[in-house]
């Protein structure tokens, strides 16, 4: 098995506040956000979620290339694309694209690079940096809610492994 092979994991990808979802209704679609909508409450922007029941966490492939990730979606309507940056540079899920499939570094709570030999649990936090570029970050708005890596609030992602080392 290669050194690839070894750091590549399958997981659970969320966030410590919200579940992730590909809201497949805002133009241009298949945009990487979060289960809940926002709206202004006395002056303040806050979440206004559906039942944390009927949510179904995230589950993707990280497929590892030295020491950057692939992330492919393994559930729900996206599954078998990629989370990428489109043409705006909004992360969403997007089919495979070689080289232009956007790829992401794992970074820890001090923003240290790691791969998965750096986990020794099954659960991290993590930050997710793209490639040659900055941390993703969430831009909320009662108009939507979003990620990419230029603007909004820095997040961390919380990872819980369910299969180290796929086939």
């Amino acid at each position: 098995m290669s050194k690839d092979q070894e750091r590549s994991f399958i997981a659970y990808l969320s966030t410590p506040t919200y579940e992730l979802e590909i809201d497949q209704s805002n133009p241009p679609g298949n945009i990487l956000g979060t289960t809940f909508t926002f709206t202004y409450l006395d002056g303040e922007l806050v979440p206004v979620g559906r039942s944390r029941k009927s949510i179904i966490p995230m589950k993707v492939h990280f497929w590892c290339y030295d020491d950057y990730y692939n992330i492919q979606i393994l559930n729900g309507p996206s599954a078998g694309l990629y989370l990428s940056k489109d043409d705006e540079g909004t992360i969403a899920a997007l089919p495979a694209a070689g080289g232009e499939t956007t790829s992401y570094n794992l970074l820890d709570i001090e923003h240290n690079l790691i791969t998965l030999d750096d986990l020794s649990s099954d659960t991290a936090s993590v930050y997710l940096k793209s490639r040659n570029n900055n941390t993703l970050k969430i831009n909320r708005s009662t108009f939507g809610h979003h990620f990419t890596d230029t603007s909004g609030e820095e997040l961390l992602f919380k990872l819980k492994i369910i299969e180290r080392n796929p086939d």
